[in-house]
């Protein structure tokens, strides 16, 4: 209910880059008539021995001083990762106890083995959407206000893992997220009403993210090329790859068509 308001106008100067320029310009200028050529000669010296400093090679008594460690040093065993496994009203849980400073990782992990390769690109842009929307309750926000404080963060996304037991391909749906200990039960009502009650009826706010994921997707082939290579790559070694590469695909031209349409 707060009626105080402020307005702020960004605009761009055309000439803000020479005038930093010519600032830095003039400093210099002034150190340098301080300097004298007396003082101009001791750093262009101080310089040049830097120079040789930095390329010149140590030996192997001072590369000796450095500490290092041996493989006696190496432990024997590694320290087994233990989890505790329980059933909460027909979910299985599984707990595995660290020292986290009241922080607790959170994984909400969903099996969508039953959705189609034909379909699986639905499930990519509901990631990509999920928690950017408004609920039956709440406007987006009012959810992104309540996410930023209940939590440290908060990521969406489709894996498909791999059975260590079988090699079997594991499709699954992941909300990954901290919060801290006094935060837990707020946040789990938060996650309740996303995952129940959220709504895809605003339709301006969903192109503004289909938009986005667009814009992500054409930077991605020219500002990282070789991470999309790479992933193209490991589909001809993984069989995870190739159902990530292949839902990643469909998500994007299915994003592609909505954005044009």
């Amino acid at each position: 209910n707060n009626k105080h308001r402020s307005l702020t106008v960004v605009i761009p100067s055309q000439t803000m880059q020479e005038e930093k320029e010519a600032k830095k310009e003039k400093a210099l200028q002034e150190v340098k008539e301080c300097l004298g050529e007396a003082g101009l000669e001791q750093i262009i010296e101080m310089n040049e021995w830097l120079e040789q400093e930095q390329l010149m090679e140590n030996e192997q008594e001072a590369l000796e001083k450095l500490p290092h460690l041996t493989l006696e040093d190496m432990p024997k065993m590694l320290e087994r990762f233990t989890a505790k496994d329980f059933t909460i009203n027909q979910c299985l849980v599984r707990f595995h106890e660290e020292d986290t400073k009241d922080i607790i990782y959170l994984h909400f992990l969903w099996n969508v083995q039953g959705m189609t390769m034909e379909t699986c690109h639905d499930m990519g842009l509901l990631a990509h959407v999920f928690s950017y929307i408004g609920t039956k309750q709440h406007s987006y926000n009012e959810i992104e206000n309540r996410i930023n404080t209940l939590s440290g963060g908060f990521h969406v996304a489709v894996h498909a893992y791999t059975s260590h037991l079988d090699e079997k391909l594991l499709p699954t749906f992941k909300v990954s997220c901290k919060v801290l200990k006094g935060n837990l039960e707020p946040f789990i009502e938060l996650m309740l009403e996303l995952v129940k009650q959220t709504v895809f009826d605003e339709k301006e706010k969903l192109k503004e993210l289909i938009g986005h994921i667009v814009y992500e997707i054409e930077r991605s082939f020219t500002g990282a090329p070789e991470y999309r290579a790479t992933q193209r790559t490991y589909t001809y070694l993984c069989q995870q790859a190739v159902y990530e590469q292949f839902r990643n695909r469909r998500a994007s031209a299915r994003c592609l068509f909505c954005h044009q349409s």
